[in-house]
């Protein structure tokens, strides 16, 4: 029950930290508006994309294992999303670290509720409430919390980067439950 939670407090981290940081980003000249309009919409699309794998996965490997590679995917996806790629920029990393998170979340958003109802069957409304309040709080902690890192490290890349070790961390506590 503790993973299911912790894993919805990673879930919304990825979008709300970046738009913490975007004036930041755009000051910096790494990304181009076009890019700035792609990393800004892509999220969205990318869980109606995904979200669709998700019955299709957890059938094939289980919900479990889809879930821990969905926490490995998004731990990838935030160590990837901040790099610069030599003189290509940030750019490259932005879109694949987004694309990354963006699938893995879409695959969370799907399986979570159904893990609880099966993990939880009489405790549905406290377990419910508690993940749903976790994802919540996440987009909370991603927009609260990423300036200041910023601020303290100087750096937007470094404050994007910080998401990536409570995602790792989550990863790291579910592989003896998956």
């Amino acid at each position: 029950g503790l993973c299911l939670v912790l894993i919805g407090l990673n879930l919304r981290t990825a979008f709300s930290s970046f738009g913490a940081v975007l004036t930041e980003i755009r000051a910096s000249g790494s990304v181009p508006e076009w890019g700035v309009s792609l990393l800004t919409t892509a999220p969205v699309t990318l869980l109606g994309v995904f979200a669709p794998l998700a019955p299709v996965l957890s059938r094939r490997f289980g919900s479990k294992r889809v879930l821990l590679g969905a926490m490995a995917v998004l731990t990838a996806g935030l160590l990837v999303r901040p790099s610069e790629w030599g003189p290509a920029g940030h750019l490259p990393g932005l879109i694949l670290g987004t694309a990354l998170c963006g699938a893995a979340i879409a695959l969370c958003n799907v399986i979570l509720p159904s893990e609880v109802k099966q993990d939880f069957p009489h405790r549905l409304g406290l377990m419910g409430g508690l993940y749903t309040a976790a994802i919540v709080a996440s987009a909370a902690l991603g927009a609260g919390f990423t300036y200041p890192v910023f601020e303290a490290t100087g750096s937007w890349s470094s404050a994007l980067l910080f998401w990536a070790f409570p995602a790792l961390a989550v990863a790291v506590l579910f592989v003896p439950v998956a």
